[in-house]
């Protein structure tokens, strides 16, 4: 792997620590410009009872974009690990 400064073959940056490199160009975002936040999903039962609780890494994407990637995957998991036929999340 190349230096600190080399992102992406022939584009370079020079302080790298205040930006982020994404995959097929550069896009130059200075860290105070980010929100990140945590997000609390409830996994629920049909009834509405929780069954457990997860917590999110820090991310900038919002509750249902975050969801979408890291929750609905693991539900039918959840739900056959408590015999049921579907569970939810909620805030």
């Amino acid at each position: 792997m190349g230096s600190r400064s080399q992102v992406l073959g022939a584009k370079r940056i020079v302080n790298s620590s205040s930006l982020l490199a994404t995959v097929g160009f550069i896009e130059l975002i200075t860290l105070e410009e980010m929100t990140m936040n945590k997000h609390t999903y409830h996994i629920v039962d049909a009834d509405g009872y929780i069954l457990l609780t997860v917590e999110s890494q820090y991310t900038a994407r919002d509750f249902d974009a975050e969801a979408k990637i890291s929750i609905s995957p693991l539900l039918p998991v959840i739900a056959n690990q408590y015999g049921l036929d579907a569970v939810y999340y909620t805030k």
